[in-house]
């Protein structure tokens, strides 16, 4: 076996059993893994967040399995992928020469304290379960191009898994569903030249027939309590066009009729917090109020939807670009932290776990220029574009390759697309999905570029 290959393994390994041994049993979560995790041990579940993770989790402990095991699945799932993935993605770009090597500095790269990819790998959350199957969703695809190349019928049972694997990734994030479209177009132009058109479409589809038998599957076996969710995104929304448009406030009564006098001061376009939980709260009703049926708030919502198609494009736009915009990582994962739900982590390594909590963020307060690129936001959004751009305007790929380089590039690209709809809040931890994307993609043909390798 190669030299780098074999030192990536080990090295994976060592990180595996380093972080899992040091934040066993998990890191400590904040309030959303507090709310999931209390569905899981009580087996009573509400749709806030899609309750794939915690009614998976419920079955876990439900067969007596120590949570610790989760988190270890989950560490080993979460670094295995990333060396295959870059393995995968190198395999696409990289010839022979010198791919062992890019690999294994990628991987480096990948895991090094700069990074904040260790951390998410011990940290119990949607983010992560949705980050993990992410990889895997582009670790296959990648393999069914290879297949199809080589006219290998086993692409089949691969177009199966990528199905089943997206109709997953779509059950963990209500956001997710928009990477239906990447997917399903990449099934049907990467067999063009292997099925029927009828086939190719039957095919195409069936990401979206799992994810919506999944959905089935949990509404008819269990009773998922709705918290109306959403009520949050419209207000939020009908908020921010008042205050686009203070005009307009007489044409929405209700959502005017609940404002503190202040709002305007306090609102944040595409951050439902000071509709929640950030001080001064700018509505006169509370959390519990809200997440109720509002025939109210529909009709103005409606109204604002099909009175003023431009104003509220503006508003989701202007929530959306809150999401990308320059601000860097923030440490969201309490890893100083000792307990979570009553399980303690291992004192005997509470000294290690607050020298690495001082590493991380002395990174993210010292260290300005990784702050905003290694762990930003926007610059890889860019980065995102400009490599679409130039695989679109590469005259020497073959049409094969531009539809496997393009479906790459527009997963990240799409998920990135998705917050459109609804942004709750800017959060690095949203879109590092596709930061991690592309940070691979970019290192793998950077270092090609270095190592003066020909296509």
């Amino acid at each position: 076996m190669n030299f780098y290959k074999t030192i990536s393994k080990v090295v994976i390994i060592i990180n595996i059993l380093f972080f899992w041994i040091i934040f066993n049993p998990t890191i400590s979560g904040g309030p959303d893994e507090l709310y999931q995790y209390n569905q899981a041990l009580n087996g009573v579940f509400g749709d806030w967040y899609p309750p794939l993770m915690s009614i998976i989790t419920n079955w876990i402990i439900s067969i007596k399995l120590p949570f610790s095991c989760i988190t270890f699945v989950q560490c080993a799932l979460f670094f295995f992928g990333i060396m295959y993935l870059i393995e995968k993605i190198s395999y696409l770009i990289v010839c022979k020469k010198n791919r062992d090597l890019i690999q294994f500095i990628t991987i480096l790269f990948m895991i090094s304290p700069i990074s904040p990819l260790p951390y998410k790998t011990m940290y119990w959350s949607i983010d992560t379960w949705f980050t993990i199957s992410f990889i895997y969703l582009i670790i296959n695809s990648l393999d069914l191009y290879q297949l199809i190349k080589k006219n290998n019928r086993t692409y089949y049972f691969k177009i199966y898994l990528i199905s089943f694997i997206s109709a997953f990734s779509m059950n963990l994030r209500y956001n997710a569903v928009f990477l239906a479209f990447p997917i399903c177009s990449f099934i049907y132009f990467i067999t063009n030249k292997r099925l029927d058109n009828y086939k190719r479409i039957l095919l195409s589809t069936l990401p979206l027939v799992m994810f919506l038998s999944i959905n089935f599957g949990i509404s008819k076996h269990y009773k998922i309590k709705k918290d109306y969710h959403f009520n949050f995104i419209m207000l939020l929304d009908t908020i921010g066009l008042i205050v686009d448009n203070p005009n307009l406030v007489d044409e929405f009564p209700y959502v005017s009729s609940i404002l503190e006098p202040y709002y305007r001061e306090f609102y944040m376009f595409g951050n439902v917090a000071p509709l929640m939980n950030l001080n001064p709260i700018i509505v006169k009703i509370n959390n519990q109020t809200i997440r109720k049926s509002n025939p109210k708030l529909m009709e103005e919502y409606k109204k604002m939807i099909f009175d003023y198609p431009i104003k509220f494009i503006i508003v989701k736009i202007k929530s959306w670009f809150n999401l990308i915009k320059i601000n860097g990582y923030k440490a969201e994962v309490y890893i100083s932290k000792n307990s979570f739900l009553g399980m303690p982590q291992n004192k005997l390594f509470e000294n290690l776990r607050s020298f690495i909590h001082k590493v991380d963020h002395h990174i993210i307060s010292k260290m300005i220029s990784i702050k905003y690129t290694i762990r930003g936001n926007t610059i890889w959004f860019f980065v995102n574009i400009l490599f679409i751009l130039q695989v679109i305007m590469n005259q020497k790929l073959s049409m094969d390759n531009k539809i496997m380089y393009l479906s790459l590039l527009m997963f990240p690209f799409f998920y990135y697309l998705s917050y459109i709809a609804a942004n709750p809040g800017g959060g690095h931890r949203y879109v590092y999905p596709s930061v991690m994307i592309l940070q691979i993609y970019f290192l793998v043909v950077f270092l090609k570029k270095l190592f003066r390798l020909n296509d």
